[in-house]
């Protein structure tokens, strides 16, 4: 907020941009220097935005609801027999937003894509593969966004 700048060096100045609502923001920032008539002025502009989104599980495309975990129910099949799930996720937003799967460690369990991004107006769907390679029961497997 203050301080002082030798001759013949600079300073770097760090804003911190953190929006609360989804508009355009035009700031100055005032400078006072001492022994000059005008301060320094600093022109910061940002816009905030919110990720609008929408995640469907299954191939009825069921809603998730933000924070809960959804259970999948593979049933039961055959050891090297391999089913998959589906989930969609939406972009209904201006903005392209990235993603990342936060999941238990298991080696059956595959998701694909595991991260990436969602282009604006556009969706992704990710395959939730579950191939055992021996006999065990599977309990308790959730997954989050």
């Amino acid at each position: 907020m203050s301080g002082v700048v030798p001759a013949g060096s600079q300073i770097p100045v760090e804003v911190l941009f953190a929006p609360k609502y989804e508009l355009q923001y035009n700031y100055n920032l005032t400078c006072n220097v001492k022994r000059k008539n005008r301060p320094l002025v600093l022109n910061v502009k940002g816009e905030g935005y919110k990720i609008h989104h929408c995640v469907f599980a299954g191939s009825a495309r069921q809603e998730m609801v933000s924070g809960e975990p959804h259970e999948f129910s593979y049933g039961d099949f055959f050891i090297n027999e391999k089913k998959s799930k589906k989930v969609v996720i939406q972009n209904n937003g201006e903005f392209n937003f990235d993603f990342v799967w936060k999941r238990q460690v298991n080696k059956y369990i595959s998701i694909v894509p595991e991260t990436g991004s969602v282009p604006k107006g556009d969706e992704i769907e990710f395959e939730i593969t579950y191939l055992p390679i021996g006999e065990h029961h599977l309990k308790n497997y959730k997954l989050q966004l």
